[in-house]
């Protein structure tokens, strides 16, 4: 990367090369480092909002921020408009930098893996080489501008937890020649030491265990658990947390939050679809204009094994409620379904459409009054703010994400109980110029949420941390339980919170199964680092 410096003293204009956390030497002998938040208001000085995106994006107060943005204007240092080599060339070495992405699968209708794939064509955009490491991969994410590699057709492992699916898989991935890591989701996170290269965690968070029932509930105690212990607290300098909400960043552990970023998602990577479209929609689901079309999309199940805290039965049956008062209020559910039919939702008096292609679920946003949605946790939230980026204003519980998303906007409702809620949606039925009103500060809500802006956020942590792995580096945090001490901390925490029971379930061959997956990865090295 290159700088212009119009020296104010001298009157003549220095070129510059410089990295993050770099010693950059001017012509004259001096020397600076380039600090990431001065490196950011570099990238964005032309942004009217830069200010706001300093102090969320390194927690600075407005004074902290006024002063880096004046150190900038003073010294009158900008960025040299070089794209041939910031597009294909990694400054340090002399080539394209090479990029890995963990995750989990690559599927349709599931929120991470879309945000997996908006990133790595991003990065892919900006000139790196990007290859996405999946557990399973869809025909939809096959076609794709970067390189995906499906693990279990590489290894022929069925089982992503599993050891063996582990000693399979880790020789490919080392053998990749990545630069970094970004690593989305489990098993991956359990990874971390195994890998070549600083790391970016990407936490898009783990819902509370309260929300589960039974052996889940146990379950998802036991993975937040092991998250702080095997994964946070095992981080180095080099490596970075990226955050996805503010909300998830507040639940960090303090040992790591000084290596912790938040980037929002985007939400406009599906094309807005205009007014005729909508309409011809519409007509084809058989909802008149006058009608209020009520709209979720997500995962739609009522099994409580599957994600019980998006409560769609709930939904369903407080709009049954509101449809009894108001006949012209339609509920349309869009979304991935692995346990119910059109039918069997159909029989709810909803409007059903399973498993639609990308296209479809724009035109439902578009084409709805109104995103409603009763869930309980939200790390982010991704397609209410892809409802805000068609105009289509929300009603939801206030939780998790929701209120950094929504309050002080006017773009929607939060609300607090499913009383609160059915009253909102009454409401915004009968005062449709309201409606009208939060439609269009939807759409303005909704230009927060970028993939540019995304992506863009995404390379200065990447690059961060490629500085930080050229220092000296050394643990950011005490290294994580071992596993005695990690059994105990698990034993207590599930007694206290849980009962008698779910301890007795804790000690059997369950924990032992779950505990082996993350800390006994690799046969003996696991035993001999716990």
């Amino acid at each position: 990367m290159r700088f212009k410096l119009n020296c104010s003293v001298t009157g003549r204009q220095e070129v510059l090369s410089g990295e993050l956390h770099v010693e950059v030497r001017r012509q004259d002998g001096s020397t600076f480092w380039l600090d990431p938040a001065f490196w950011f208001c570099l990238q964005n000085i032309n942004d009217p909002n830069v200010e706001d995106w300093l102090c969320t994006r390194f927690s600075a107060t407005r004074r902290e921020a006024r002063a880096v943005l004046m150190a900038i204007v003073r010294t009158r240092l900008v960025v040299e408009s070089n794209e041939a080599e910031d597009k294909t060339v990694d400054d340090a070495g002399g080539r394209r930098l090479k990029v890995g992405i963990l995750t989990e699968r690559m599927k349709l209708g599931y929120g991470v893996d879309l945000v997996v794939d908006q990133t790595a064509r991003g990065l892919a955009h900006r000139g790196m080489e990007v290859v996405v490491f999946a557990g399973s991969v869809e025909p939809i994410y096959q076609s794709v501008p970067y390189q995906m590699v499906s693990l279990q057709q590489e290894t022929g492992m069925g089982d992503v937890f599993s050891q063996s699916f582990f000693r399979r898989s880790i020789g490919l991935i080392r053998d990749a020649g990545c630069d970094v890591w970004l690593v989305e989701s489990l098993p991956f996170y359990y990874w971390l030491e195994h890998l070549p290269g600083p790391v970016v965690v990407v936490e898009h968070g783990t819902p509370y265990p309260e929300l589960f029932a039974g052996d889940l509930s146990l379950a998802v105690r036991i993975a937040r658990l092991l998250k702080r212990e095997r994964v946070f607290k095992r981080l180095r300098s080099c490596d970075r947390i990226v955050a996805v909400s503010q909300f998830l960043a507040s639940e960090l552990p303090k040992e790591v939050a000084g290596v912790a970023t938040v980037i929002y998602n985007g939400c406009d990577h599906y094309a807005r679809i205009d007014k005729e479209q909508c309409r011809a929609f519409r007509e084809e689901l058989g909802v008149a204009p006058s009608d209020m079309l009520l709209v979720f999309v997500g995962r739609i199940d009522f099994d409580q094994t599957r994600q019980p805290y998006k409560r769609v039965d709930e939904l369903i049956a407080s709009w049954q409620r509101l449809n009894a008062r108001l006949p012209a209020a339609k509920l349309l559910l869009v979304g991935r379904s692995d346990t119910l039919t059109k039918g069997e939702l159909a029989q709810t008096g909803a409007i059903p459409i399973l498993n639609a292609p990308p296209e479809t679920v724009a035109r439902a946003l578009a084409s709805s009054d109104l995103f409603v949605s009763m869930s309980r946790w939200e790390g982010f939230d991704l397609p209410l703010c892809e409802a805000q980026f068609q105009g289509t204003p929300c009603v939801a519980f206030r939780c998790g994400a929701h209120p950094e998303l929504i309050d002080g906007t006017g773009a929607g409702v939060l609300v607090d109980s499913e009383e609160e809620f059915e009253r909102a949606v009454e409401a915004l039925y009968n005062d449709r110029v309201r409606l009208a009103s939060m439609s269009q500060r939807a759409m303005e809500n909704s230009r927060r949420f970028t993939w540019h802006r995304n992506v863009e956020m995404m390379e200065a942590v990447i690059r961060d941390a490629l500085g930080a792995s050229q220092l000296p580096v050394f643990p950011i945090a005490r290294h994580g339980a071992g596993r005695a001490k990690l059994m105990a901390m698990l034993g207590l925490e599930v007694l206290r919170n849980e009962g008698v029971v779910s301890f007795i379930r804790l000690a059997g061959s369950k924990a032992k199964r779950v505990l082996g997956a993350s800390v006994g990865l690799s046969g003996r090295e696991g035993d001999r680092q716990a």
